[in-house]
């Protein structure tokens, strides 16, 4: 029978997602290590296997909005968006890595919430580890940002109309060629809170945060 009859999703056979927890009443079950779920306007769906990719041949996936759980792994990512969505690491241990040939995270134009992720060997122009193009708002919460690379913002580049609130996280050891090793603001808007910025090295001007036209705080 049925395990949780307060829970419509949760029966035996159901689709698993990485959520913490068994869906499908699975006497056996432990965890929901190495699962991708993404949920859109089509519903729920298992991402896992479109989003598997390998170290220095990432998986390159773009979607228009939506939300991806990731549950503990190395998950070697390009991944952009273009109309808002939510990434989020479900538990401990989940890693969104670049594969050292793009960009880890792009994101386009809407609102975007990203949550307790290690972004790292991430390559890219403007932003190796996160990208941030046209968002009106974005907030990060429980991040790690190391060891990327780019011409400028090595850790994440963004500029107008971005409003973006940093809270809890570190970004260290990423490098940009040109300006802002850590984070590149040219334009919109960057308030740290909680947060650490150290480490990092530009060739250029702003090892942690470069801000040209931008606001911080």
């Amino acid at each position: 029978g049925d395990c949780n009859d307060g829970d419509g999703d949760v029966f035996p056979g159901a689709l698993e997602r990485c959520n913490g927890t068994s869906d499908a009443c699975d006497a056996a079950w432990a965890n929901d290590d190495g699962l991708v779920t993404l949920t859109d306007t089509l519903g729920v769906r298992d991402a896992t296997a479109e989003l598997t990719g390998i170290d220095g041949a990432p998986a390159t996936a773009a979607f228009e909005a939506g939300t991806l759980a990731f549950c503990a792994g190395t998950w070697f990512v390009n991944l952009s968006f273009t109309a808002g969505g939510v990434v989020s690491g479900v538990g401990e241990g989940v890693v969104l890595d670049g594969g050292g040939t793009g960009t880890v995270l792009q994101l386009g134009a809407g609102l975007y919430v990203v949550t307790d992720v290690t972004v790292q060997h991430g390559v890219g122009v403007s932003g190796g580890g996160i990208t941030i193009d046209g968002a009106e708002s974005v907030t990060i919460t429980g991040l790690l940002v190391e060891s990327n690379t780019a011409t400028d913002g090595g850790g994440l580049s963004l500029g107008a109309p971005t409003v973006a609130t940093i809270v809890n996280s570190t970004f260290s050891g990423n490098v940009a060629t040109d300006n802002g090793g850590g984070i590149a603001a040219f334009g919109g808007s960057v308030t740290l809170m909680g947060s650490t910025v150290s480490g990092n090295q530009a060739a250029g001007q702003g090892s942690g945060v470069y801000a040209e036209d931008a606001a911080l705080a």
